[in-house]
């Protein structure tokens, strides 16, 4: 099975349900979802960004008790090992391979990143109440 490069958009916001409409695309397909910005609607929030990950641990995202759910998705060119404190390494992480994702629900704790060397980038979608 072939892989496709991704990349996320944000097309517009809609005052009207405190939302944004925010769409993925690769060279198959455009895939649209609404994801709430504010206390209205669903009743959380929704962040999203990029960590650039180096050959030593760092991390991701930080401990955080409203988090719902952490979608992590490995957008560089080698394997990035995943594991939730400072002491990871490329041996005892969870490795995500290239264009791989993994989701972590109702796990509020520190997320941390290695990579064989510097410069891989790891995308993140962020839910919390």
């Amino acid at each position: 099975m072939a892989k496709h490069p991704v990349e996320m958009q944000r097309d517009e916001h809609d005052d009207s349900v405190n939302a944004k409409k925010v769409s993925i695309v690769n060279s198959t397909a455009t895939i649209y979802a609404v994801v709430n910005t504010g206390s209205e609607g669903l009743g959380g929030t929704a962040t999203c960004g990029n960590v650039t990950v180096a050959g030593s641990a760092i991390e991701i995202l930080i401990s955080d008790t409203a988090r719902r759910s952490a979608m992590l998705r490995n957008i560089s060119n080698t394997t990035i090992f995943i594991g939730v404190d400072n002491t990871v390494t490329t041996s005892t992480g969870t490795p995500l391979q290239r264009d791989d994702s993994m989701t972590l629900d109702r796990y509020d704790g520190p997320i941390f990143g290695i990579a064989d060397a510097s410069g891989h980038q790891i995308r993140f979608l962020v839910e919390r109440d």
